[in-house]
Order: C-alpha cells, then sequence, then structure tokens
C-alpha cells in the first residue's frame, strides 16, 4: 500500500504464510486454537504488543492493511494459513478484501498445520509438500498478471 501510495515499484507478487495481521480475539475459530495448539492468546498479544505501541497503529492502514479502504492495485497475492493456526481469520479476511477489490488472491488454508509451519519445511513433509504447491503455482500468478 505504501509502494502504491509513493507511486513506488510495486511487487510483482506477494507470497504471504500466515501474514502478520491483527489477531480476531472474537472469532469463535481464535478461541478454538488459541488455547490447544502451539501458538496461544498469551503468546499472540505479546507478539503484538511489540509491533504496536498505541492504539493508533492499529488503525494505521500501513501497520494494519485490514483497516485500509482501498485495495486498489494491489499485486497478486498467495495467502497460506494453517488449519489449526488461529491468526487463520484474518488473513482469509485479508484475500477476501483483495478479491473484493478486482486482485488476484489465492488463499489457501493447509490442513492438519499449525501456525509457523513453513520453518519446519525439512523435517515435515506435509509442510514441505506446501511450500512445494506454491513455489509451483508462482508461474502461473505471474503469467496473469502480465
Amino acid at each position: 500500500m505504501m509502494a502504491r501510495d509513493n507511486r513506488e515499484a510495486m511487487p510483482a507478487l506477494d507470497v504471504l504464510f500466515y501474514p502478520s495481521l491483527p489477531p480476531d480475539i472474537f472469532s469463535k475459530f481464535f478461541g478454538e486454537c488459541s488455547e490447544i495448539h502451539f501458538l496461544n492468546e498469551d503468546e499472540i498479544m505479546w507478539f503484538a504488543n511489540q509491533y504496536s505501541k498505541s492504539v493508533d497503529s492499529l488503525i494505521n492502514p500501513y501497520f494494519s492493511s485490514l483497516v485500509a479502504k482501498d485495495f486498489s492495485v494491489s499485486p497478486p497475492a498467495i495467502v497460506i494459513t494453517g488449519e489449526y493456526d488461529p491468526l487463520s481469520d484474518p488473513a482469509e479476511t485479508f484475500v477476501k478484501k483483495l478479491r473484493r477489490a478486482g486482485a488476484n488472491a489465492v488463499g489457501i488454508r493447509a490442513s492438519g498445520i499449525i501456525h509457523g509451519f513453513a520453518a519446519g519445511f525439512k523435517i515435515s513433509y506435509a509442510a514441505k509438500n506446501i511450500v512445494k504447491m506454491i513455489y509451483s503455482i508462482i508461474p502461473d500468478m505471474m503469467r496473469e498478471q502480465n
């Protein structure tokens, strides 16, 4: 968004593994997943506090993309979340907003996977397969952009 607003070169493609977006602490999924899988509510709030030192940042679209009003001229995006990631709902909302604005956006929720799974792609067959799948669809996304 900042590149667009400053009329700078835009990324050709965004590939976002479980992107950092404000958590939807009111979603049913957040409550279910945050207490039983890898990333719990206290940890999520700790990370959020490391990034956000004020309420103002939570309503700044450069910090919190979900509050942006303009998603036009967005690059194509691949957004990957995990089935058991308490942060997947905001990421999937982000995909919907991109699509509504006309962006070529693909949302993938990886079955049986937790937050942070891509870091373990060398030891997890599931994570390795997801990374390979993403790698294989990038050329198609780039062709569609041109």
